[in-house]
């Protein structure tokens, strides 16, 4: 069995291909129990040992076609990766497809940060730093392209202000930061080992604190779908404005808080930029939040969302909008 030529003994089809997102490249493997630092990751019995070994070997071949690089189970205790992803899909690899057997697990930094450019990251566990600077995510997107990130878990593992389960842009930067095209798609995020162990905000694009640099982001043309959301604060913020976003949408997510008996988020879904009318539909969420459950939308795209606030349930014509 050859996978590095990208086909199967059996049956002559690309390594991964379902149908739907067939790859012609490379395939790399990652076994933390039986992989080497020694071995070409081409094959399961050679699998590399780290997943930044796979990164390096899939980020220095200039002709990827569409690499897959397959995680094997196990916790990988991996401080920092911050290899930006091009032409290539990440998966954790479980017997149910459920994600969580193969999980990153930093004691400092974000569990991956990079910018992602047709690319993809599916089927794992990304959880925060066991360390003490609440600033790193467990997944911080710098810019993210063209790209996916579908059926993953992430996870917090101690409960620290201002934490942030998915980032996308860097906390504080003036320069661009992107979301165009892209689609972060049936995640959980939540706590992993107490229900006082989650984020403060589970996706958050920009800054978690203030608006700074919000006209240098751009929500455009991409979705935000059918995420199982915990969070203390907010659920998804957006701190970016009007003006670069065209397209996009947050759709179908469930979101609440798993503190305390009441077990709502402070916010919902809110846009914090200078903008207070953000051109995007929110529709179809589900949200139980204390105080604000959608703000700073335009009030003719927000549609169809069932939502209780500080416990009481709220028809849509109810909800503050600015």
């Amino acid at each position: 069995m050859n996978f590095k030529d990208r086909l199967q003994k059996q049956g002559g089809l690309p390594v991964g291909f379902s149908g739907a997102h067939p790859c012609f490249g490379n395939v790399y493997f990652v076994d933390s129990t039986n992989g080497s630092a020694t071995g070409d990751g081409d094959n399961p019995s050679e699998a590399f040992s780290t997943i930044q070994l796979a990164l390096t070997a899939q980020a220095a071949d200039a002709s990827a076609l569409g690499d897959i690089i397959y995680i094997l189970p196990g916790t990988y205790v991996e401080d920092d990766l911050n290899d930006n992803l091009a032409k290539v899909q990440i998966i954790g690899v479980s017997c149910s497809g459920v994600p969580g057997a193969a999980g990153i697990a930093p004691s400092t930094g974000n569990a991956w940060t990079g910018t992602m450019d047709n690319a993809a990251l599916r089927n794992m566990q990304f959880r925060q730093s066991s360390g003490t600077n609440s600033s790193y995510a467990a997944l911080a997107i710098t810019d993210m392209t063209d790209s996916i990130v579908d059926n993953c878990h992430i996870l917090g593992v101690k409960d620290t202000a201002s934490s942030v389960g998915i980032r996308i842009g860097a906390e504080s930067d003036a320069a661009w930061e992107l979301m165009e095209r892209a689609i972060i798609s049936n995640c959980l995020i939540s706590n992993m080992s107490s229900r006082t162990k989650e984020f403060d905000a589970g996706i958050c694009f920009g800054n978690f604190g203030d608006n700074d640099n919000s006209d240098t982001r751009m929500f455009k043309s991409s979705l935000i779908f059918n995420n199982r959301i915990n969070a203390h604060f907010h659920g998804i913020k957006l701190a970016t404005d009007d003006a670069n976003n065209s397209g996009g949408q947050i759709d179908s997510n469930t979101i609440r808080s798993a503190q305390g008996s009441a077990e709502m988020s402070s916010y919902g879904i809110s846009a914090c930029g200078n903008s207070t009318d953000l051109l995007c539909l929110v529709i179809n969420n589900r949200i139980i939040g204390s105080n604000d459950a959608i703000v700073g939308f335009r009030a003719q795209n927000v549609l169809h969302n069932y939502i209780s606030e500080g416990g009481v349930e709220k028809e849509e014509s109810d909800i503050a909008q600015y």
